[in-house]
């Protein structure tokens, strides 16, 4: 993950969230938290962010085990989010 990944101030649309967690246990994630300087919404959107990273960097490894013609085309598929072949099927088959 880079280094500054988590103090990038990107405008995102903030969603609210629910979680049970056990009383004690968010009882040391706030004070924790709170000496780190950060709010315990913050801690967790922190650690969302690295689950997302590490989640990408196993990812990448599975890549690299992969036959060069199957991670290109993997690659370029995920270059395109698919609305523009929706899109295109959209028009061709009206």
């Amino acid at each position: 993950m880079h280094p500054h990944a988590l103090e990038r101030q990107v405008k995102s649309v903030k969603k609210r969230l629910t979680v049970t967690v056990d009383e004690e246990l968010v009882e040391r994630a706030k004070y924790i938290s709170g000496k780190r300087g950060r709010t315990l919404s913050e801690s967790v959107e922190g650690y969302f962010h690295v689950l997302q990273a590490k989640l990408q960097d196993e990812r990448r490894a599975d890549l690299e085990e992969m036959p060069p013609l199957t991670r290109a085309l993997i690659k370029t598929l995920e270059e395109h989010d698919g609305k523009e072949y929706l899109r295109y099927l959209d028009d061709h088959y009206r």
